[in-house]
């Protein structure tokens, strides 16, 4: 019996939640940063803004494109960016009309500061107390390898996979041949049970940091598929799969990353697939052209601060796909799920 399907869309209180970074990301670049003064009236190129700014690419992607969905920067024909003509008469301390001085009056908050201090940081490099947070690497100590911080943040974010697994597993189901999944950096492990309850003839292994996977097990016994189910330990960097995939499922995973490293996992995948395999591709996705939707701009912002990486685009991923090897549908579009997720679908056809 498949899992039980969530009734509605979640994406509306996530909206919600994430609409406070629309005010970090307007106090901190208007009132906190050169931003406006050095793009003026005529505008910069992406390269002219970088150097004038000194930020990474990453970090004014995520500006650029949080600031395009919320119609204070264009880009025109030329790919030069310029403010608005709401930025110029909002924004503008010379204006007559210029509220950035009303901006000002949360623009010394705790949360603007720890913006601007991820824009002025080329490394970006999120730590917590705890060691990365969110993510894993080798050589520094890890948020998911302590066993009562990995739980908290894995079940924060077990919340969304559960609402969003049933729909996946129906939009995008296996095929009578592909009998062996894994769900790489799986967490909870709801994508992979979704995937079970639907195709009883499927089994799967959640393959993420030994910690995290003592609740993907929990799940698993509830749900009456830890026959079905296995949860292995490992890097996903470097080690090899602890099984030879039929499908890999690659949900919010990508997102947590910068392209060196997205290209990397893409390759080391491909590496180790068999021919044939399909990866399915499970995240939000920005407009191909980069100016919103606005959602995921913000939802994108609390990436580029959690996280090393960022919201991606559709067009974005797809030439990630191309540079790395594998197969994919050029002309494809997103299978939408919930919570603004969709999937984007590859084949390892060396």
């Amino acid at each position: 019996m498949p899992l039980n399907s969530c009734i509605l869309d979640p994406a509306p209180l996530f909206d919600l939640y994430r609409g406070r970074l629309s005010t970090e990301i307007l106090c901190a670049v208007a009132c906190r940063t050169r931003f406006f003064r050095m793009l003026g009236n005529s505008g910069m190129s992406f390269a002219e803004l970088a150097r004038a700014m000194n930020w990474s690419d990453r970090a004014l992607n995520v500006v650029l494109t949080a600031l395009r969905a919320m119609e204070m920067v264009e880009m025109t024909s030329g790919e030069v960016y310029r403010p608005t003509d709401s930025a110029r008469l909002f924004l503008d301390p010379g204006s007559e009309f210029a509220l950035a001085g009303y901006l000002g009056l949360s623009a010394h908050t705790p949360a603007v500061d720890r913006f601007v201090e991820a824009l002025e940081s080329q490394a970006n490099k999120p730590d917590s107390d705890a060691g990365t947070a969110f993510t894993y690497r080798p050589d520094k100590p890890s948020a998911m390898d302590d066993p009562e911080t990995a739980r908290f943040l894995t079940l924060s974010l077990a919340g969304r996979g559960r609402c969003v697994a049933p729909e996946l597993a129906a939009k995008v189901p296996l095929n009578a041949d592909e009998k062996v999944l894994i769900d790489i950096g799986g967490g909870s492990g709801w994508y992979s049970i979704a995937y079970l309850k639907a195709h009883p003839h499927a089994k799967a292994v959640v393959w993420d940091r030994p910690e995290v996977l003592k609740v993907a097990q929990e799940n698993a016994v509830a749900e009456g598929v830890a026959d079905r189910l296995e949860c292995i330990g490992g890097d996903m960097f470097v080690d090899k799969f602890p099984v030879d995939a039929d499908v890999l499922l690659v949900s919010n995973i990508l997102h947590d990353w910068d392209l060196p490293e997205v290209d990397h996992l893409l390759r080391h995948w491909l590496g180790q697939s068999r021919h044939g395999a399909r990866l399915i591709l499970h995240d939000v996705f920005l407009n191909d052209a980069l100016d919103g939707p606005l959602p995921i701009a913000l939802y994108s912002a609390d990436l580029f601060l959690l996280t090393e990486g960022r919201a991606y685009s559709r067009a974005e991923y797809l030439d990630r796909f191309d540079r790395s090897g594998w197969n994919a549908d050029p002309n494809q579009s997103p299978i939408r799920t919930l919570a603004h997720c969709g999937v984007l679908q590859a084949r390892a056809n060396h």
